[in-house]
């Protein structure tokens, strides 16, 4: 919904936009990079698995990188804004990536 407010109509959910995500799928290649020191302001930051729940196992949990090294995302109480290293310790099992919902490299 940020990138369609934005001019960028993206389809899929925040990991879709990654890559194949659900239940540990690989993240593409061309769109994301597990070396977050090439984060850049409006990019998605996703995770392999976010909260330890069935949803968060089976599809992850995505945010957006906002600059300033803190991320926004949404959780169960509404949106949040959280530092970056905050964000990868809660959502760091398996890998972590970041990246535009295009071919970016």
């Amino acid at each position: 919904m940020v990138y369609a407010r934005a001019g960028h109509a993206v389809g899929g959910n925040g990991n879709t936009q990654l890559g194949n995500q659900g239940y540990g799928a690989n993240y593409s290649q061309k769109r994301a990079t597990t070396d977050l020191s090439q984060i850049k302001v409006g990019m998605l930051i996703s995770a392999q698995y976010g909260s330890n729940t069935a949803a968060g196992n089976a599809y992850g949990h995505v945010g957006i990188y906002i600059g300033d090294g803190k991320v926004m995302d949404s959780i169960y109480s509404g949106l949040r804004t959280i530092s970056l290293s905050d964000w990868v310790s809660q959502n760091g099992r398996g890998w972590v990536v970041c990246g535009y919902p295009w071919d970016w490299r």
